[in-house]
């Protein structure tokens, strides 16, 4: 439950992360040196970002969706139109043999490589929230299955035309001693500096305006899912009971603070987007990677149990599932988790080791003694 919650928590500070450092751009002293990491002014902008998401968020869930499906189409408009410009006046498909060394050049460890560090993986799991929001579905039966594959479908659809208008764009000289030595202006906007050299600024500045508002939309979601991951926590008692204060409009206050105030604290300790992504891609494989096996068990203990959404072939999607999700968590490296469960095992022992702290005091010396020491201290 808890690297559930993790890895929900800690996304709201990567869209926010994000917009700060595409405004790096501009704002040259929101980073640090020519590195993706924030100064310590974009660590501060960044949380006060949050922040803003947080507030946003107090006026309940209708406002909110309504605001998030016009970000949404803006979402999807400005990389299409961007990748149909480029692809329609700015393509070399010699560009995907990279000069006489064939299609995949790096072989296939590239692949897994960009699919953790690159932020492959972390991009795809926006399919989350519809697990998030599926209880409040009319028809969970259809409702469910065609927005998780039509949604997949369609992302999956997109970052390849998109990452195909970009190699298609490149400056061939720009990666003639091979893909490890690409070079561009700006690093961080790889697709802006592209539209810089191919002569579209207006379509760079449109870009740019996209960078900011894309993550916008993803951050009022995900800080919407954290409040209520949250709030479900406490409703089945591992959370405290805080966590199922509601405002007027039902939105759950304390909940959605508290994620805020752990998002400030990540925002220090991972200023880097794609460090953060890394962390966070591996805390939500690492949680779900029980789901399939308790869909199995719930499957041979329950099999006619109601259900409104069923599926065909579910041992066999569970034991792929759960080799995939070992998988990804595998590839982010120890890196990416390691930090995670260190904190985890920290906070657990805390738990653990305080009461029985306590509890051994109490057991040493009589209660009368324990009250008698006390007062003694009071007094000094």
């Amino acid at each position: 439950m808890w690297l559930l919650y993790f890895s929900y928590v800690t996304t709201p500070s990567i869209e926010a992360t994000s917009i700060v450092t595409y405004s790096a751009t501009y704002v040259p002293w929101l980073k640090s040196g020519n590195a993706a990491t924030l100064s310590l002014w974009g660590q501060v902008i960044t949380i006060a970002l949050v922040g803003v998401f947080t507030v946003l968020n107090f006026f309940g869930i209708r406002w909110l969706i309504r605001m998030n499906n016009w970000i949404t189409w803006w979402k999807l408009a400005v990389p299409i139109g961007v990748a149909i410009v480029l692809l329609c006046t700015r393509f070399e498909p010699r560009n995907f043999h990279s000069h006489g060394d064939g299609f995949m050049p790096l072989g296939v460890q590239s692949l897994f490589a960009a699919l953790s560090s690159g932020g492959i993986v972390f991009t795809l799991c926006g399919f989350r929230i519809i697990a998030d929001l599926a209880a409040e579905s009319r028809n969970p039966g259809r409702d469910i299955p065609f927005a998780f594959i039509v949604s997949t479908c369609f992302a999956v659809g997109l970052y390849l035309v998109v990452q195909a208008a970009f190699i298609g764009a490149l400056d061939p000289a720009s990666f003639a001693g091979g893909w490890l030595t690409l070079s561009l202006d700006e690093n961080n906007a790889p697709f802006m500096a592209i539209l810089m050299v191919a002569g579209m600024p207006l379509l760079a500045k449109l870009l740019s305006v996209d960078a900011v508002i894309s993550p916008g939309g993803s951050g009022l979601a995900y800080v919407a899912s954290t409040g209520r991951v949250g709030y479900a926590a406490a409703q089945q008692q591992f959370a405290p009971s805080i966590f199922l204060s509601l405002n007027k409009q039902g939105v759950p206050v304390t909940s959605l603070l508290v994620c805020w105030a752990i998002s400030a604290v990540i925002v220090v300790a991972y200023p880097n987007w794609t460090k953060l992504a890394n962390l966070n891609a591996a805390a939500y494989f690492l949680s779900v990677v029980t789901i399939p096996v308790s869909v199995a068990v719930l499957r041979r203990v329950d099999p006619t149990g109601p259900r409104p959404f069923r599926f065909g072939g579910g041992i066999v999607m569970c034991a792929v599932a759960f080799a995939t999700n070992l998988l990804i968590v595998y590839w982010s490296g120890i890196d990416s988790f390691a930090p995670l469960l260190i904190a985890l095992d920290t906070i657990v022992l805390a738990a653990v080791s305080v009461p029985i702290f306590f509890a051994a005091i109490r057991c040493a010396l009589p209660a009368a003694d324990v009250k008698s020491a006390l007062r003694r201290l009071r007094v000094h």
